[in-house]
């Protein structure tokens, strides 16, 4: 009796090795070059559900990006050119600061306005009208009545404001007789008043300072930047005084600082400047 199993079992062995074999070339000829030898065979014989697209489920839908709402236009500015600077040539201005100057007295009332200030204080001055003696001269002026029943020596006081035609006042005088009598005594508080009355229209504070000795009928003096103050009585009659208020004559360096503030005497500066 003969026994044949082995060499059945070695041929099964046998072809299960040589179709497994053949099946991973098939499988790798089909899913070589990214599967395209399927494809081809799944289009050519209509075998969809050898198509690997169809296997693969689709890709889910990207999401969709809200559009953004769109800006409204910028408004449109204006560009302005700045201007350009005109600047000064330097050597206009070389040696400036230590050019010579001095300090400036101005009458910081007119005329008109100081003569009118005057008559507020209870002294019947004139209105600022030009001189019959000058015609290139304005003034006003105020005489204290006489008296009827005049003393021998009766109290007077005269006040006079001159000045030019465009209104600056040029000095002021006063002239007052003041005896020592009830009548004199009441007018020399008048003649105070007056004063005080006009050095606070000129706003020259530092002439308070003699009012003091004008209130003692004492001789004074006063000359500050400028601006002159002098009263005295005369020399024949102590009784008898003279006020004087003007600007000083100026000097080289008062007339050089008062040029440079004097807007009307200053150069046109070129139109390219």
């Amino acid at each position: 009796m003969t026994v044949s199993l082995p060499r059945r079992r070695s041929r099964v062995v046998f072809w299960l090795s040589a179709i497994a074999i053949l099946s991973a070339i098939v499988a790798t000829a089909l899913l070589a070059n990214d599967k395209r030898n399927l494809r081809m065979i799944a289009e050519h014989y209509r075998l969809s559900w050898l198509d690997p697209g169809a296997l693969t489920p689709p890709p889910p839908p990207a999401p969709t990006k809200l559009a953004a709402p769109a800006r409204p236009p910028a408004p449109a500015v204006a560009m302005t050119q700045p201007k350009a600077e005109r600047l000064i040539p330097p050597h206009l201005l070389a040696g400036l600061p230590n050019a010579p100057s001095a300090f400036l007295r101005r009458w910081k009332v007119s005329g008109k306005l100081l003569c009118s200030r005057i008559a507020e204080a209870g002294f019947a001055v004139s209105p600022w009208h030009q001189s019959d003696m000058d015609p290139a001269t304005f003034e006003c002026s105020y005489q204290s009545p006489a008296s009827d029943n005049a003393a021998p020596e009766q109290p007077s006081l005269f006040v006079i404001v001159r000045g030019s035609a465009a209104g600056d006042v040029g000095n002021i005088r006063i002239k007052a007789i003041l005896p020592e009598t009830p009548a004199g005594d009441a007018l020399k508080l008048k003649f105070q008043a007056l004063f005080r009355a006009i050095v606070r229209q000129t706003q020259w504070r530092d002439m308070n300072d003699a009012a003091d000795h004008i209130d003692r009928l004492e001789n004074i003096t006063q000359s500050a930047f400028g601006a002159r103050l002098m009263f005295a009585h005369e020399f024949e009659d102590p009784k008898r005084f003279n006020l004087i208020i003007d600007l000083e004559r100026p000097n080289d360096i008062q007339r050089t600082t008062a040029t440079f503030f004097d807007r009307a005497k200053w150069l046109q500066l070129p139109a390219h400047l």
